[in-house]
């Protein structure tokens, strides 16, 4: 059985937080991943706009517009890509609202476990009807 093939975007304005979830998920061997990652939330956007992905991961906090308002709009164009976000802040209420709302699947706190970081988006990937 061939191994399928998902297309991962990462958004977060820390170079060193992409670069460290791409190694991460670069781990995850149930899947083939292609894996994007973008530090401007507005070149996120347009990426958003023109291709479909099977995972975002968006931090909430970034200049111009925040994860949960980026998620809500990859939510509209493509409903059945998976949307993680993740944050630093403790204040959860944000995160189990937009769950509620349906805009998140999950959310992490930084700094995450990496095993719940690949398990987590596992679980996400097998969930893509």
């Amino acid at each position: 059985m061939a191994i399928k093939t998902h297309s991962i975007l990462i958004v977060d304005d820390e170079k060193e937080v992409l670069d460290s979830l791409s190694l991460i998920l670069s781990r995850v061997t149930a899947f083939k991943l292609k894996i994007t990652s973008q530090i401007d939330s507005t070149k996120a956007l347009e990426l958003i706009n023109k291709n479909n992905y099977s995972l975002i991961i968006s931090d909430y906090k970034m200049s111009n517009i925040n994860g949960i308002e980026l998620l809500e709009t990859a939510m509209q164009k493509t409903p059945i890509t998976r949307r993680i976000l993740i944050t630093g802040y403790t204040d959860t209420d944000i995160s189990k609202d937009a769950i509620k709302k349906e805009i998140i699947h999950s959310f992490l706190e930084k700094p995450w476990e990496n095993d719940i970081l690949i398990e987590v988006v596992t679980n996400q990937l097998n969930n893509i009807p």
